[in-house]
């Protein structure tokens, strides 16, 4: 355990840093793009790639997760890999034609409305090619590359991020050219991991017409039981984003567009880490004590780094809006406020949910999303209806998302710590602490306004590198309230006394 536990850290470690640069790149993304694009545009934006995202999550039915829990433990097995990429080539050509035809058709006009078959088509490859990104990273990091595609995520940002520079110093970044930008990136890193692997997939593709529907039969039973939760799913998440257009139009979706990139760069950093913890639970499946050790491990360090970034843009969020946007992104102050909450519910939603993957038990997302289902309509018409409601807009969206999915965490978490029996209550008590103190130091710096500055870009670093000592000075004495087990802290301890002596 102690050797596989090393090997997770220095894996995790190593993406933590590849993965700081992918928030300083999100970051500067962020300062460019939405103020160029205007509210408008960036809601179209986050609009059609949302929709497209949450449609061929349809297609997906959580294949990928199959494909990765099941490689893992077995990463030899050329029969199963070769099986997964024609399966995936083929859900993303029946995704492509479907989406044509939707867009032909009445309900195209309905769903699409006001957005060009062009745009729809460059929104459609950037939803792809993200997804068999994925795929390759998952399959690199289960073949134990975790640095290499690490290596080509970080090439493809870089290159990306000049991309973006040129676009927007020679005044060529409009909608179009943003989604070439994100295509342009994505594209980098799957065509590298692609020269890597490009000698086991010769040899996997000659096995493309075997035991093909043995495979199928067998993913078959482990996401038949999530088609209903994934249809009622994406019915949900598609009508969110469609009834805020509706009551609210452009300006609103581009306020709740830009509070959700703000909170999905930390978003994505949870979900680069999540591969490595599957792979651990993946192999300790069966052994309810190991899988047990393994969650009550790696949950409260990652939970703390991602609590430790959300408690402070929660409460900088105005200062964030002034730095990455301009004054006509105010009105989405508090949208942002609440959902930096989500990702800190997401870190759990995500940790948990994967326990329940790796045992096999998803009918458990079935039934939840059949009793959530009627509550999340409900309570969007209640948030945003000017006529039926509050009339919140983006910030209606963001209290049912993070208010929603809070509740389904907890349930989720009680049946796993059921499962893997611990304790529930001192679970959720560690990381409301957490929680209390990020957030009370966030504020507490907040409130200070003696600093001699005039420039908010100083202010906002100045108290970003104090709140940041504070909180590495109060895990340093307290490591075991952040998930720093005593044997982890003792190793930290040891090489920092290291340096200091050998300095």
């Amino acid at each position: 355990m102690r050797n596989k536990q090393n090997n997770f850290l220095i894996n995790y470690g190593f993406k933590l840093i590849s993965n700081l640069l992918t928030v300083i790149i999100g970051f500067i993304t962020t300062a460019i793009v939405p103020k160029t694009l205007g509210a408008s545009n960036y809601g179209i934006f986050s609009y059609l790639t949302d929709v497209l995202t949450k449609i061929f999550a349809l297609f997906d039915l959580r294949s990928s997760t199959y494909f990765y829990i099941k490689y893992s433990q077995n990463t030899r097995d050329k029969y199963f890999l070769s099986f997964y990429f024609l399966y995936a080539i083929s859900i993303s050509s029946l995704f492509t034609l479907v989406i044509i035809l939707i867009k032909i058709t009445p309900i195209g006009d309905l769903i699409f409305e006001n957005i060009s078959l062009k745009i729809i088509l460059v929104g459609l490859l950037y939803v792809l090619f993200f997804w068999f990104q994925d795929i390759f990273t998952k399959l690199m990091d289960a073949i134990g590359e975790t640095k290499k595609v690490e290596i080509f995520k970080i090439i493809g940002r870089i290159v990306g991020l000049i991309l973006l520079l040129s676009l927007f110093f020679t005044t060529n970044l409009n909608l179009f050219t943003y989604f070439f930008y994100s295509i342009s990136v994505v594209f980098i890193s799957i065509l590298s991991a692609y020269v890597f692997l490009k000698p086991n997939l010769r040899k996997v593709l000659k096995y493309s017409s075997l035991r093909f529907r043995y495979f199928f039969e067998k993913q078959f039973d482990y996401i038949s039981p999530l088609f209903i939760y994934l249809l009622v799913g994406t019915f949900i998440a598609i009508f969110d984003r469609w009834f805020l257009q509706k009551i609210g139009g452009s300006i609103e979706q581009g306020y709740y567009g830009f509070a959700f990139l703000l909170s999905n760069i930390i978003l994505i950093f949870l979900t680069s880490l999540l591969p490595l913890y599957t792979k651990e639970l993946s192999t300790q499946n069966g052994n309810k004590s190991k899988m047990k050790d393994v969650f009550l491990l790696y949950t409260p360090i990652i939970f703390t780094f991602v609590a430790f970034i959300c408690c402070f843009c929660s409460v900088f969020s105005e200062d964030l809006i002034l730095i990455f946007a301009d004054e006509g992104y105010l009105g989405a102050e508090q949208t942002i406020k609440i959902m930096f909450f989500y990702p800190l519910v997401s870190t759990f939603s995500n940790m948990s949910g994967t326990v329940i993957y790796t045992t096999n038990r998803t009918k458990i997302f079935r039934n939840l999303i059949l009793i959530f289902g009627p509550i999340h309509i409900l309570l969007l018409v209640l948030l945003i209806s000017k006529d039926f409601g509050y009339g919140l807009g983006a910030t209606g969206l963001a209290i049912k998302q993070v208010s929603i999915e809070s509740l389904s965490v907890v349930i989720i978490l009680l049946l796993n710590s059921r499962y893997l029996k611990f304790s529930l209550k001192n679970f959720i008590l560690k990381i409301s602490i957490i929680i209390i103190i990020f957030y009370g130091i966030s504020s507490l710096i907040y409130s200070i306004d003696f600093l001699p500055f005039n420039s908010i870009y100083f202010e906002f670093i100045t108290k970003g590198f104090l709140y940041t000592c504070i909180c590495l000075i109060l895990i340093f004495i307290f490591p075991e309230i952040f998930g720093l087990n005593k044997s982890i802290s003792a190793k930290i301890k040891e090489k920092l006394k290291n340096i200091y002596q050998n300095k």
